[in-house]
């Protein structure tokens, strides 16, 4: 049972990846981003586990760089949000996400002259099942194989 809940404790860092991408600032075109902007940008899942995750909640925290964050259509930015919750498929492929439904927004802070922190995404909570493994298999097996071998003859 240890093996079991090991695996579970671990499970995230072993096959959940969380990416921000899409980051556009609002009033502007480009990727430059100054001080004050309020920037949108997007948050996507990959789970490469054998685990189907369901209610799958993230918490974006706005860090050192940024004075706020909050969902598209809030009224105010927080110094945090937490994610509606979506469910997000077993064995995706490398590349393959599931996108949370909503933009989200920063508003960057004071000018730096290094790279800073402006938002941070992690897993909030989550729950799984095994409906994947007990319902449905995909998937090379080579312990199931046949081969159809014949002579093949020159003309």
């Amino acid at each position: 049972m240890q093996q079991l809940s090991d695996a579970i404790h671990d499970y995230p860092k072993d096959h959940l990846t969380v990416d921000i991408h899409s980051v556009n600032p609002v009033a502007a075109d480009g990727d430059v981003i100054n001080a004050g902007d309020e920037v949108t940008f997007r948050v996507r899942v990959n789970n490469t586990g054998p685990l189907a995750v369901n209610n799958l909640t993230l918490l974006v925290e706005a860090e050192a760089g940024a004075t706020g964050v909050k969902k598209h259509g809030a009224s105010s930015f927080q110094s945090n949000v937490v994610t509606p919750p979506i469910s997000v498929p077993a064995n995706q492929f490398e590349g393959t996400w599931t996108e949370l439904p909503d933009d989200y927004h920063f508003v960057a802070g004071s000018s730096t002259t290094q790279k800073i922190d402006l938002v941070k995404v992690f897993l909030w909570n989550w729950d799984a099942d095994l409906s994947w493994m007990m319902t449905s298999r995909a998937g090379r097996s080579d312990e199931t194989d046949d081969v159809y071998s014949h002579k093949v003859l020159g003309t």
